[in-house]
């Protein structure tokens, strides 16, 4: 899946279409990856989910948070 791609809800109630997914993503890839996707197939606890990255303009970020400003310095 490359940037700007969406995976729609419906991928989250059909594992066949979780497969399908997964397979034709990685169709024609080498090494061992024909024999990843088959036994993916034929798995009975497959694992699917989201992996999302946030992407944030350079600089400062807006806004106030705590964990923005340094701690106070100790008293002597």
């Amino acid at each position: 899946m490359g940037e700007g791609d969406t995976v729609h809800g419906f991928l989250f109630r059909d594992p066949a279409a979780q497969r399908d997914l997964v397979a034709s993503t990685f169709a024609g890839d080498g090494w061992e990856v024909p024999r990843l996707v088959a036994a993916m197939r034929t798995a009975d606890d497959l694992f699917f989910d989201v992996v999302s990255q946030i992407r944030m303009p350079r600089g400062r970020p807006a806004g106030s948070c705590s964990s923005a400003t340094p701690p106070p310095r100790p008293r002597s």
